[in-house]
């Protein structure tokens, strides 16, 4: 096996690395002849119209059609899931969000553990990992061919970045779904997320570049997505290479977890029976104060206009919340 990968590595033209995240996935790769010029995709989109959505990364979002095949992937699953439910056609069609936390501390982790749906229905987790994964492979292939001409799939050697906290059951859990996402085992490596984050400091400006470059110096890194905080924390050696000076740490303490005690906080507002019956009969609506809680996290990512749009929409939703109460 070492043999064989050492081998993949000599044939390596172009080194991908795919962010898996709770809440935004991306991938980004660089070619071995220039290693430090980074290439991203840059071409994301949601919302449509004028004022849509860019961004680097998109979100973790699967759909599947009515015969729980897969249909889309980001912005675009969620922008027709919400069409679909606003035309009362989204009968029979499934969107998942933010799964990946289900390897969070589950000691009995297993390749049938299940997710629910937007509406609540159990389904098997691996499908959806393998499906989300073979989707950015895809999504990359594509790009990788429109930077440079002659470059095969066997010539891309593979890095899946992944939480620090998660335990050897769930790295195994995503190496098994990258590998049945077609990805090569001997040209795949797991690397912890602020592992990659410290060493990508040194690419930053001067200043942190110069502090983190001197012999002996330590520093941490704190990597906050949107499931979990990672820390790591490392010094540099005389020799240039880093030693860490303590385990890589962290907890399920991410952006999704200020959703959650946004969504208890209706509840406690207008009932727990009012958001469900509001998540059955206006699926749409739920999207909707999904998409506000973003804003007010990224607005720098969204134009002011549709925020603004956003909120008009929350206070409809408030409305409907309002009613739905009064009714039960």
């Amino acid at each position: 096996m070492a043999s064989k990968a050492s081998d993949a590595n000599s044939k390596t033209l172009l080194v991908a690395a795919f962010d898996f995240g709770t809440t935004y996935s991306g991938y980004a790769f660089s070619f071995r002849d220039d290693p430090n010029k980074i290439h991203t995709n840059q071409n994301w989109y949601a919302g449509g119209g004028a004022s849509r959505l860019v961004s680097l990364k998109t979100p973790t979002s699967v759909l599947l059609n009515p015969d729980g095949e897969f249909d889309k992937f980001s912005f675009e699953g969620e922008d027709k899931y919400a069409s679909l439910a606003e035309d009362d056609e989204h009968h029979g069609w499934r969107l998942f969000r933010r799964f990946k936390m289900v390897l969070h501390n589950n000691k009995h982790l297993t390749k049938d553990v299940t997710v629910e749906d937007f509406c609540g229905k159990q389904m098997t987790a691996f499908p959806l990992f393998v499906m989300s994964i073979k989707y950015l492979r895809e999504h990359l292939l594509k790009a990788v061919t429109m930077q440079r001409i002659g470059i095969e799939e066997t010539d891309i050697f593979y890095v899946l970045t992944i939480p620090a906290i998660w335990d050897d059951n769930a790295k195994q859990f995503m190496r098994d779904a990258a590998v049945a996402a077609e990805i090569d085992p001997d040209r795949l490596k797991l690397a912890l997320e602020p592992e990659c984050a410290s060493i990508w400091c040194e690419t930053l400006g001067t200043d942190v570049k110069g502090a983190v470059a001197i012999a002996g110096s330590q520093y941490m890194v704190v990597d906050l997505g949107g499931g979990t905080a990672d820390i790591s924390v490392h010094e540099r050696k005389p020799d240039g290479t880093l030693k860490e000076i303590h385990k890589a740490s962290g907890g399920p303490w991410g952006g999704i977890f200020v959703d959650k005690n946004y969504m208890k906080m209706l509840d406690r507002l207008y009932g727990e029976e009012t958001l469900i019956d509001l998540r059955k009969t206006e699926p749409s609506k739920i999207i909707l104060i999904s998409l506000v809680n973003l804003s007010t996290r990224n607005d720098h990512l969204i134009p002011k206009t549709q925020i603004m749009l956003l909120f008009v929409c929350l206070f409809h939703c408030v409305i409907l919340l309002i009613n739905i109460s009064n009714n039960l």
